[in-house]
């Protein structure tokens, strides 16, 4: 196996993970802000 690919397994699946977490944050956060905003217009 050449050293760049051993190192770019790991780099993907870190990329892959780390957009997992932001999209999931992103989604969270959205949520809780548009469950916030209803709140108050109530």
């Amino acid at each position: 196996m050449a050293p760049m690919e051993q190192g770019l397994l790991p780099g993907a699946a870190a990329m892959l993970a780390f957009g997992v977490v932001l999209l999931y944050g992103g989604l969270a956060l959205f949520i809780s802000l548009a469950v916030g905003a209803e709140r108050r217009r109530r």
